[in-house]
């Protein structure tokens, strides 16, 4: 947050002492709210306590899994978006509306294209924090692959929900055991093989939903309090405006 000793550094119109104090008190109002936001928001991860009569079985009794697409960046004639490593970040979606497009030379096979419901997984990186990452993929309104470092999951059990899924793979206890699954060390590349030996809980379904509707109403406050730090910092802006003599934006 602000002090007077950085707010006497920056080049600003002459004000009255009392009025300097002032202003920095409402900054450092906002910047508190923008703080205590900012660590809902960086530290939040999903929470989904295993209950011992869960039954524990393999992930690949669920779910079948395929390597992604390796292309030639000179072929053309046949244009698709394709979902990449960059796309993960922290989201629990796949951007659909910010996706690379990439040029083929023939069509692709149905294999290599998400459906709504496919779970991704970073399978290769420079850096191993990244391998293990996951989002679910919303239904694509146009063609759509998933790159060669990535691994699709597709779960046709009708006994598991793929949203549900997709917050375990989001949560605290999942990621701790991606970190330590074959070897017992960081991997820095994750297979098919490895995916589907992972033991996991299944639910009934009714459990399943009642957990994602929990989790669902907890992202919501996160989501509100990023429009928290929004609106702070635009609070902010407009008071600097204000010690400028300009117009807020």
């Amino acid at each position: 947050s602000l002090n007077m000793s950085v707010w006497n550094q920056l080049d600003i119109p002459l004000l009255p002492l009392a009025v300097q104090k002032e202003i920095v008190a409402e900054i450092e109002g906002y910047q508190k709210v923008i703080d205590g936001a900012r660590a809902v928001v960086d530290h939040y991860r999903p929470h989904i306590p295993i209950r011992p009569e869960w039954p524990i079985i393999k992930l690949g009794t669920i779910c079948s899994f395929k390597n992604g697409l390796n292309f030639d960046k000179k072929s053309s004639g046949y244009t698709v978006k394709i979902i990449g490593v960059k796309n993960f970040q922290s989201h629990l979606y796949a951007p659909m509306n910010d996706l690379d497009k990439v040029n083929l030379a023939s069509p692709l096979s149905d294999d290599y294209l998400v459906k709504g419901g496919d779970i991704l997984f970073v399978r290769s990186n420079g850096n191993p924090d990244l391998v293990g990452r996951s989002i679910i993929v919303p239904p694509p309104s146009e063609p759509t692959t998933f790159s060669g470092f990535t691994i699709r999951g597709r779960i046709h059990d009708k006994r598991a929900l793929p949203i549900f899924f997709a917050h375990l793979f989001k949560s605290r206890d999942f990621a701790e055991m991606m970190k330590t699954v074959g070897q017992g060390a960081n991997i820095r590349n994750l297979s098919q093989g490895l995916l589907a030996e992972l033991k996991i809980s299944l639910p009934p379904l009714a459990e399943q939903r009642a957990i994602v509707a929990e989790i669902e109403a907890e992202r919501e406050l996160v989501d509100a309090n990023r429009d928290l730090i929004a609106r702070m910092e635009k609070k902010i802006q407009a008071v600097l405006a204000r010690v400028w003599g300009e117009k807020p934006a």
